[in-house]
C-alpha cells in the first residue's frame, strides 16, 4: 500500500516499511521529515495469535481487526484517520458502524470489505515473520530493520 504522495519516479525511490500492529505506532510527529524521494509502504503485523502463526502469546487479541479496518479504510483513501482513530482507540474493542461514523466511511462498502479475506494482510503477515520482529513497529529501510523506532529528520 503506497500511502501519500509518491516521487515522480515512485518505482525507483528508496522504500521505508513499517510492519505493525495497528494500535504501535503513533501518529507521525508533523515537524517529522522523510527524506524527499523516500515512499513510505506501512504493511501490518497483528500481534494476534488468531491470524499471525508466529506470535508464541496473545499480546493484542484485537489487532487482526484494526488491520482489516484500516485496510477498508484505505480502500476509501482514508487510511491515515483510520491510523489515527485506531491508535487513540487502541485499548477498545472497535466498533465497525461508530468506526465507518467517525470517518464518514461508507458502511455498506467497509461492511462487504470486512467480510472479505484480506489477502493483504496475509501478505504483510509472511513477510513480517521472516524479519523475526520482538515487537512492533519494525522499520525497514532499505532492507535494513529498525526495531520500534525510525530516528527521524527533523
Amino acid at each position: 500500500m503506497l500511502l501519500g504522495p509518491a516521487p515522480k519516479d515512485s518505482a525507483a525511490a528508496p522504500q521505508v516499511s513499517a510492519a505493525a500492529s495497528e494500535s504501535s505506532i503513533p501518529p507521525i510527529p508533523p515537524d517529522a521529515r522523510i527524506e524527499r524521494g523516500l515512499r513510505l509502504v506501512v504493511r501490518h503485523f497483528p500481534l494476534d495469535q488468531s491470524c499471525n502463526r508466529s506470535i508464541r502469546r496473545q499480546v493484542y487479541y484485537h489487532s487482526r481487526a484494526c488491520a482489516k479496518l484500516a485496510n477498508c479504510a484505505a480502500a476509501q483513501q482514508r487510511f491515515w484517520a483510520a491510523h489515527e482513530y485506531l491508535f487513540d482507540h487502541s485499548d477498545d474493542d472497535v466498533d465497525p458502524t461508530a468506526f465507518a461514523s467517525a470517518l464518514k466511511l461508507n458502511a455498506k462498502a467497509l461492511k462487504a470489505c470486512l467480510s472479505r479475506t484480506d489477502e493483504a494482510l496475509s501478505r504483510d503477515i509472511k513477510a513480517g515473520i521472516v524479519l523475526d520482529p520482538n515487537g512492533t513497529p519494525v522499520f525497514v529501510v532499505d532492507g535494513k530493520p529498525y526495531m520500534q523506532h525510525l530516528p527521524w529528520k527533523a
